[in-house]
């Protein structure tokens, strides 16, 4: 069987007065799972990984699936070190005229609602 195809993440959903993506959320390790929550293409468990997500890492939670288990992210990274990656603005807290998929140069993806607490939004 073939993995999903892939989704992009969608900014925009909550219209245009606010900015692309008004929720922010930290990953957290599930249970008793210390592993790094898997960034995907798609929303499923079985879609192609697009990376690993390492807890403590914080992330822009810009849409989520019709059942909440899956929520579309763009990792922040404005909080890395400088010494590791230049200071990057991901342009997510522009406002958008509509719901659109995210284009921007920070990486983003899929993950399991069970690894992201909410923080703020």
């Amino acid at each position: 069987m073939d993995a999903p195809v892939a989704r992009p993440v969608m900014i925009g959903e909550d219209g245009a007065s606010f900015s692309a993506c008004e929720t922010m959320g930290t990953i957290i390790a599930a249970g008793d799972d210390e592993l790094p929550a898997q960034l995907r293409a798609a929303p499923f468990a079985d879609s192609k990984s697009a990376g690993r997500l390492a807890p403590g890492s914080r992330v822009y939670v810009c849409s989520r699936t019709l059942d909440q288990k899956w929520l579309g992210v763009v990792l922040d990274v404005s909080n890395v070190p400088a010494a590791t990656t230049p200071a990057m603005e991901c342009g997510l807290k522009r406002r958008v005229e509509r719901k659109q998929p995210y284009s921007g140069p920070c990486p983003s993806g899929w993950v399991s609602s069970a690894y992201v607490r909410l923080i703020a939004g």
